[in-house]
C-alpha cells in the first residue's frame, strides 16, 4: 500500500519528483541570469572595459565627487576650470558624482568600471525579463535585446547617463503595468520617490516626465473615446495627474531648486551646442550602433503593420516619441532603443502567435511559427529562461 501511494504521488508530480524539480529549478540559471552575467563579464574583463573609460568627462565626475566627500558640501562654484574658476556652477549630477567618487576612493578605476558594468547589465537583464513577463517570445526577445545593446554601445561609458537607462526601464514598467492592470496602480506611488533620486543623478529625468505625459495624453484620448468605461478612464487620468504633479514637484528637490530647470532649458535650447556637439546631432547611419537602431525602426514598422488593432494609444505615442528622439540626437539612441524593444517585443510576438494559427499560410510556415511560440516561458511565470524554456520545449516538440 505505501509503495502504491508513493508510486501514485510520483505520477501526479508530488513527493520526490516535485522536490527534485524544485531543486533543479533553483540551481539552473535563467536566461535573464545568463544575460546579466554575460554583459557584466564582457564589460568588466574584456576589451570593452577600457571603452567604458573612453570619455574625458569621467575624470571630473570622479574629482568632483571626491571633493564633495572631503568638504561635505555640494559643489556650487567652478573649481576645475582656469578661465571660469570661482564662477557659479551647477553640478546637476552631484549625487552620481558622490557615488562614483566614493567607488573610486575605495576601488580605483577598476571599481568605476565594475560599477558601470553592473548598472548596464542590470538594465538590459531587467528589460529582457520585462519582455518575457509581457508575453514576448524568447527568440524575439533575445534578438531585440541584442539590437538594443548594439545601439546603446555608442554610449557605453562610465558616466551618469547609464543610470537614466535603468530608471527609464523601471519607470516604463510601472506606468505600463498600471495602465494594463488596474490592480497595479498603487505602484505608481513609487514614481515620485524614484524622481527624488533621478533628478539628482542625471538630467535624463526629463524622459520620465515625458513618459508620464504620454501616458496621461493616452488616458485623455481613452476617456474621450470611452463609452460605458468612461468612469474608469477618468479615474486613470486623475491618478496620472496626481502622480505627475507629485513627480514634477519632486524635481525641485535638488540643491539648486528651480535653477536646475532653468539651466537645463538654457543648455538644451542653445543652438550652437546642439549643432556642434556630435552626440546632440542626428545619428550617422554608417555606424554599427546607428544601423542597429535603424533595424529596430524597421522591426517597429513591421510590428505596427501586423498588430491588427491590438496596439494601445500609449504604445503608439511611446513609439513615436522614441523614434523621433532617436532620430533627433545620437545620445538618445540607448534609451529610445530600449523603449522601442519594450513596446515592440510583445506586439511582434503576438503577431507570430496569430500567424501560427493562420490557415492561409503554408503548413511548414505555420508549424515553424507554432513551435517558436511553444518554446517560450508562460506569461505568468516569474522564472524567465532556460529552466522553463527547457521544460516547455520538451512538451512542445515531443508527442504526448
Amino acid at each position: 500500500m505505501p509503495s502504491t501511494l508513493s508510486q501514485n504521488t510520483s505520477q501526479v508530480g508530488l513527493g520526490p519528483t516535485t522536490s527534485r524539480s524544485r531543486l533543479i529549478h533553483l540551481i539552473l540559471p535563467s536566461v535573464t541570469d545568463l544575460i546579466f552575467v554575460a554583459v557584466l563579464l564582457s564589460l568588466s574583463y574584456s576589451a570593452l572595459s577600457s571603452r567604458l573609460l573612453g570619455d574625458a568627462g569621467i575624470g571630473w565626475h570622479i574629482r568632483n565627487g571626491e571633493l564633495m566627500l572631503r568638504t561635505h558640501t555640494v559643489t556650487r562654484v567652478d573649481v576645475f576650470s582656469y578661465t571660469m574658476n570661482g564662477r557659479p556652477w551647477l553640478a546637476w549630477e552631484w549625487l552620481y558624482d558622490m557615488i562614483i567618487g566614493a567607488v573610486h576612493r575605495w576601488l580605483g578605476l577598476n571599481g568605476v568600471v565594475f560599477f558601470t558594468a553592473i548598472v548596464i547589465a542590470l538594465t538590459f537583464a531587467s528589460a529582457f525579463r520585462i519582455l518575457l513577463t509581457r508575453g514576448s517570445l524568447l527568440q524575439i526577445s533575445l534578438v531585440l535585446l541584442l539590437l538594443a545593446m548594439g545601439a546603446a554601445m555608442i554610449h557605453f561609458l562610465a558616466r551618469p547617463h547609464v543610470l537614466s537607462w535603468l530608471f527609464t526601464v523601471i519607470w516604463f514598467q510601472l506606468l505600463d503595468s498600471a495602465e494594463v492592470a488596474p490592480e497595479n496602480r498603487r505602484q505608481l506611488l513609487w514614481l515620485p520617490l524614484l524622481m527624488l533620486l533621478w533628478v539628482n543623478l542625471h538630467g535624463g529625468f526629463l524622459f520620465g516626465l515625458a513618459l508620464l505625459g504620454l501616458y496621461w495624453l493616452a488616458g485623455v484620448m481613452r476617456y474621450l473615446q470611452a463609452g460605458t468605461e468612461g468612469r474608469q478612464a477618468a479615474a486613470w487620468v486623475k491618478q496620472l495627474s496626481a502622480v505627475g504633479a507629485l513627480s514634477f514637484l519632486a524635481t525641485f528637490a535638488n540643491p539648486y531648486g528651480y535653477k536646475l530647470h532653468a539651466h537645463i532649458y538654457r543648455y538644451l535650447s542653445n543652438r550652437f551646442l546642439m549643432n556642434h556637439i556630435d552626440e546632440f546631432r542626428s545619428p550617422d547611419f554608417h555606424g554599427i550602433a546607428q544601423e542597429c537602431f535603424a533595424v529596430l525602426l524597421v522591426i517597429t514598422i513591421v510590428a505596427l503593420a501586423t498588430s491588427r488593432g491590438k496596439i494601445r494609444a500609449s504604445q503608439v505615442l511611446v513609439i513615436l516619441f522614441a523614434s523621433y528622439s532617436g532620430l533627433y540626437a545620437s545620445r538618445n539612441l540607448p534609451i529610445t532603443s530600449i523603449l522601442l524593444v519594450l513596446v515592440v517585443g510583445p506586439l511582434l510576438s503576438a503577431a507570430v502567435r496569430d500567424a501560427g494559427n493562420n490557415a492561409a499560410l503554408p503548413d511548414r510556415t505555420r508549424n515553424f511559427l507554432s513551435r517558436c511560440s511553444s518554446f517560450a516561458p508562460s506569461r505568468s511565470s516569474a522564472s524567465s529562461g532556460i529552466r522553463s524554456g527547457r521544460t516547455r520545449s520538451r512538451h512542445a516538440f515531443c508527442p504526448q
